[in-house]
Formats: C-alpha cells, structure tokens, sequence
C-alpha cells in the first residue's frame, strides 16, 4: 500500500518481538499467517514524515473497532497498533486516512491475507439473509439485498423486521434502528418496525444494524438495509430534428436523478407510433449526455434506422422505477430510397448514339414514393476539349428540371461526346446518381467554312475593301418566327486548345476565354462582321463559336 506497510501480528504465545523497542509477544506479518487471537492485535508500519502528528498534511488511522495506538518509533518508522475482530471489516469503521479526505485506502483487505485458527472464538457473523422485513399480508423479503418497490406495488405496509445471525456461545444484540436480544446458541430474534410506503412520493431506507457480542466490544459487525421507491416519473421535455443528419435529439429529465447510490435513472428511451397503438418504432436511441446535478439526459435516434413508412411519432421515457413520461412529436415519413432519375431528350431516353440539339431541350425528371426529391448536383464532362463543365438549371415543376445553357463545343468528329451526370436526393438525404452520354450540337448551329487570315491583329482587307476573314450574318429569325433586329447580346468562346486568340466585331477573346459582345443586326438585312487574331505573330488553328442565347 505504499505508505502503509503491515508489519507485525501480536502472538502471546512467543517470547520475541520484530516490533523496535518491544522485546515479545510480536511475530512478522506475512500472507497465510494462522492468527489464534480474536480479538487480535495487527501493527503497521508508517514513515515518520507522513504520520499526521509530525506533518500537518500526513496521515491517520479510524478504527472504531478497537482503537487505534503508537506501540513504538524509531528514527524512520512509527509503529501503530489496531485491535481488530477476526473476519471481514467494513472500511466506514476501520480506514486510513489522508488529511482532507475521508479515506486514503484500503486497510480492510490485510485481513483477507489471514488465516483464523479454528480453535479462536468466533467473531459475530450475519445469517445467509441478514435482515428480512414482513409486509402486512404476512410475507418476507431480504431488505438487505436492494429492492426497488415501484408505483405499481403500493401502497405497502411494512409490519415486522427479523434479525438472522450465526449463533454464537455467547449472547448477542442487535443495536441500531431497532433492538433485540439474541440468547447464546440462538440465531434470530423479531421486533414491531412499521412503516408505510404511499404512490406519489419517494424515499429509501438504509438503515444500519450491528450485531454484536454481549461481552466483548470489539465483536461487532455492520450492515444496512437497501429499501428504496420513486414515484417521481421521468418527462420528455423537449426535442431537435438535424435534417443534414437525420438525427433526432431527445431530451428527458428525471426527477432525483443518481438518487440512493444511483439506482434512480432514465433507463429506456424510445419512439412509438401512436397510429399503431403506440407500438414500438424498430430503432435504438442512444445516450449522448447526462447530468445528474440537473437530471438531464439527452438521446439521439438516428431516423435513417427507422423502416420505411409514414409514422404518427411520440416519444416515450422511462426510469429504474417503471416510471414513464411521453410527449408526441410529429408524423413522420422516412424514406430510404433514393430518388428515381430520368433524363431524357424530346421524351425519349439518351443514348451514347443519339445527337442532343440543344441541350435546352434535355429533361430531367425526378420520382420519390415518399418524401420530395430535388437536383443537387449537374456537370457536363467531355466534348471535343475534355471540357468539365458545373450546370446549373431550371425547375419547370412536378419535380421536371432542364440544365441551363452552357457553353460548350459541338461534337462534330468522332469520340467528342459528353456525359452528362446528375445527382438527386430527397428529403432524407438519399442521394442518386446517375449519367447518359451523347453527341452535342446546339440548336440553329451555322458552322462556318475555315476562314484563312494572316496572324495580324487587325482586319485586313483586299484590294476592293473587302476582308480576309468575316462572320455573314443573313435574316435570323425568332422562336415566334418574326426576324430579329437590333443590337443582340452574344458570347464569343474560344476553344482552350485553340492556338491563339480571336477577334469578332472588336471583342477579343483568348483560349479558353468567353466574353460577351453585341452584334447589330440592323433592320435585318445581311450583316457582315470582321474577324481576326487578337495577337499578331501567333499560327495554328482557332476555333471558336458565337452564342445567342435569345433572339431579340
């Protein structure tokens, strides 16, 4: 133990000593030692600069069986003498201490290393069901043993109380509580103790007996009774839904909570639907906090457990005692099943050999048999640049979505095809996934001839004023059929493989680059507009494309 060392055991029958200053009587302490004494007289040894009298802060010995003496010191050790009964010891009444507090081990557990000679007088010692108490119907029950009377058993009336002891050739008493008077030989006696136990309150008794030798002081040994009941039900106080988790948060507070050696607790927390007779919910909530300074808890029911259906939730608490508190939550519909996704182009499903004109004109249409679905995620990967476009898009409504338009390259050569993905989840955070690939081109695609030009940043012209390289814009019409007139907003995009950057109608953009431009198309004749590099000195090969998103 540190600080404490058993050290010498009292023998009457030896004319030695191990004890410093004490010539006999005293033999070394050691495990399996026969003691014949009872009363017997154990010694420990405890450094000098730790026994309470010499260091304000050191140690001392409680021992309300027989007290506590210095038989001896030397320059290092004091040596302390405890007169004990022979059997187990109970550390309320026998117990180191450590200044400020009320133990600093166990001295107790020295005792089971003994060996008691058969020939010692026997210590007072309970009987196999130590005390029993009668109910006023006549029946017993061991009070010693914890039990929990509930709001279902009371009311209860406590009648008689019954003391069961080893006998002993001598007389014993029961003191404490109650008394009574066991004659040698003899094992029990009974007295009156009544005691009535009413629904709506709480309480424990914990009574503490001894039995104890009628002659000796030092024979005695404790215990107590354990008789508690709680009345005081738990309630369901209040709740959180987290959405992004799916996670229920449930609170309960209990009354008394940690009460008579923590047997007052929330034990069981779970969900019901009230549509089913309150029939239990297939999921396990678990506890995520408790403070019993305030009788707190909180659970967590995590609702993705739950099978799929709708539910009419309440939320049920119970304690040690049986006690219950509910309180309802809402109608619940768990879903755990993704949503269904279809993406389609003029109502019929893409395939890797369909051309899509216009990807305006491509649905997507999402489907939930229980809660509502909703577009998270849309990209385009692919093309003829290994473009990796994020979409964004419309909600048309009844769940119908089409992507907004990007700017891309058509597939005009073999193998430049675009996947298009789309991810969907419902209201429960089941997420769907799901692709289609095809070949692109926009809608009134008007693909030009290659155009030849010198690498100078200007537009040349030929002799007779005409230029080299020049976009031809005829009668555009409207989706009304009318022709469009006037300034139209556009997008000039150069592809990003594109060896240099390109020129149309003053507005210059370099690879990789869209930038916006107006062209004029006047009353809506024929408009021609220049193009040219946007950098002198650069060769290759440029393509690039001119959107108009809607006619004007």
């Amino acid at each position: 133990m540190g600080e404490f060392t058993p050290f010498a055991v009292h023998d009457s029958r030896v004319s030695t000593s191990v004890v410093p200053g004490i010539s006999s009587g005293y033999v070394p302490f050691k495990r399996g030692l026969t003691v014949l004494e009872n009363p017997y007289k154990l010694v420990i040894r405890i450094p000098r600069t730790n026994w309470k009298p010499y260091r304000n802060g050191g140690m001392s010995i409680t021992n309300n069986y027989g007290g506590v003496q210095v038989l001896s010191e030397d320059a290092t050790y004091v040596y302390v003498e405890v007169k004990l009964p022979q059997g187990a010891l109970d550390g309320n009444y026998y117990r180191p201490v450590n200044t400020y507090q009320w133990s600093g081990g166990d001295l107790g557990q020295y005792a089971s290393w003994l060996n008691w000679d058969p020939a010692s007088v026997k210590s007072p010692a309970w009987g196999s069901s130590p005390i029993e108490r009668q109910k006023a119907d006549g029946t017993w029950f061991n009070s010693v043993n914890w039990n929990l009377f509930k709001a279902s058993d009371m009311p209860i009336k406590l009648t008689n109380i019954r003391f069961n002891v080893q006998a002993r050739p001598y007389d014993q008493k029961i003191t404490g509580g109650a008394t009574c008077s066991i004659p040698a030989g003899s094992t029990t006696c009974t007295v009156s103790l009544p005691q009535d136990i009413i629904n709506g309150t709480t309480g424990y008794l914990h009574s503490g007996y001894e039995v104890r030798s009628t002659t000796e002081a030092t024979f005695f040994a404790p215990i107590w009774e354990n008789i508690a009941w709680h009345t005081l039900g738990p309630s369901v106080t209040g709740f959180d839904y987290i959405e992004t988790t799916n996670i229920l948060q449930v609170y309960v507070n209990q009354p008394g909570d940690g009460s008579y050696f923590d047997h007052v607790y929330v034990n069981r927390v779970w969900l019901s639907d009230k549509n089913r007779n309150n029939a239990e919910i297939s999921v396990t909530g678990k506890q995520t906090g408790r403070n019993m300074a305030s009788g707190n808890y909180t659970y967590e029911f995590n609702m993705k457990e739950v099978p799929e259906g709708s539910y009419n939730v309440v939320i049920n608490a119970q304690d040690t005692f049986n006690n219950t508190g509910n309180l309802p939550y809402q109608t619940v519909v768990v879903d755990n099943t993704a949503p269904s996704v279809s993406i389609s182009y003029e109502g019929k499903p893409i395939s890797k050999n369909v051309t899509v004109y216009g990807l305006e004109n491509v649905r997507i249409q999402l489907t939930d048999a229980l809660t509502k679905p909703s577009l998270s995620r849309m990209t385009l990967r692919g093309g003829p640049v290994s473009d990796a476009v994020e979409l964004s898009w419309v909600n048309l409504g009844n769940n119908l979505y089409a992507p907004n338009y990007p700017k891309i390259f058509p597939s005009l050569n073999e193998g430049e095809t675009y996947t298009l993905t789309v991810q969907a989840k419902d209201e429960m955070n089941n997420v769907k996934e799901s692709s289609v690939e095809f070949n692109y081109l926009p809608n009134n695609l008007v693909r030009l001839e290659n155009l030849k030009t010198l690498a100078v940043n200007a537009s040349l012209k030929t002799s007779d004023n005409t230029p080299l390289a020049v976009l031809y814009a005829s009668q555009l019409r409207k989706k009304d059929g009318s022709i469009a007139t006037g300034l139209q907003d556009a997008v000039l995009t150069v592809r990003k493989d594109a060896a240099f950057g390109v020129t149309v109608n003053g507005v210059s953009a370099m690879p990789g680059e869209s930038k916006e431009l107006q062209l004029d198309l006047g009353l809506g004749d024929s408009r021609s507009f220049p193009i040219f590099p946007a950098v002198s000195g650069l060769t290759g090969r440029s393509e690039f494309m001119i959107n108009i998103e809607e006619l004007k």
